[in-house]
């Protein structure tokens, strides 16, 4: 099942390496069971094309965040659909209620980065349903996290968890990879929003996205 195998595999490692008050399983272990069954039930096997001509090129995808502490972090989301149709530009500031569940560090940049990926392939579904898509992201951690699935923090876990939910509920094929801040079109719609300067002077679509961003656990298990 790829990295979809990794949702729920959290819970079972705490109750294989911990240690067990008792026999009973909890709710969570449940829950992350039933998920393992539904996948092995639902999810289809994988074909790859090897033959000519069979396999439209990937769309390209860039996101950035940017982060200053005391302020919310803002979202930069990029789509290259190809020609003849025109990029998409999507700003986001994140509401106070999308970080409030966020582990304490001095820097979140990190999971901003990872979020920013996550509602791309939320905005972007209808457009990547069923495509190969290459996300490029200017954050190591991040990347390194989507490629793998999972994460040691349990914030970023969540995040890595719907990443690829959204990739088995729309049939995507993505691979992340970095990119240098400079070379990244997301950079300024993530600091200047749909203003940016660099941004405007392109014939892209813009949009300021100001909808309550999905809550995570809910996108986890519908």
């Amino acid at each position: 099942a790829g990295r979809v195998g990794r949702v729920g595999q959290a819970v079972l490692k705490m109750l294989q390496y911990g240690e067990r008050a008792s026999a009973r399983l909890s709710p969570d272990v449940v829950q992350a069971l039933r998920f393992h069954l539904y996948i092995v039930m639902h999810v289809p096997p994988r074909i790859v094309y090897t033959g000519p001509g069979q396999e439209r090129a990937p769309l390209v995808m860039y996101t950035d965040a940017e982060y200053t502490p005391g302020a919310a972090p803002q979202l930069g989301m990029v789509l290259f659909r190809g020609p003849p149709m025109r990029p998409i530009g999507v700003s986001l500031v994140l509401p106070a209620s999308s970080t409030q569940d966020w582990l304490q560090r001095k820097q979140q940049i990190f999971p901003a980065e990872t979020l920013a990926v996550v509602l791309a392939l939320c905005l972007f579904a209808p457009a990547l349903q069923g495509r190969d898509a290459l996300a490029f992201c200017d954050n190591a951690a991040a990347v390194a996290t989507l490629i793998r699935g999972t994460a040691h923090c349990s914030d970023v876990l969540k995040m890595a968890e719907v990443a690829t939910l959204q990739q088995l509920n729309h049939s995507i094929r993505l691979w992340t990879e970095w990119v240098d801040s400079q070379s990244n079109p997301a950079d300024g719609l993530s600091r200047a929003g749909v203003r940016d300067g660099w941004t405007c002077r392109h014939n892209w679509f813009l949009h300021e996205a100001r909808a309550q961003v999905p809550n995570l656990t809910c996108l986890l298990y519908t």
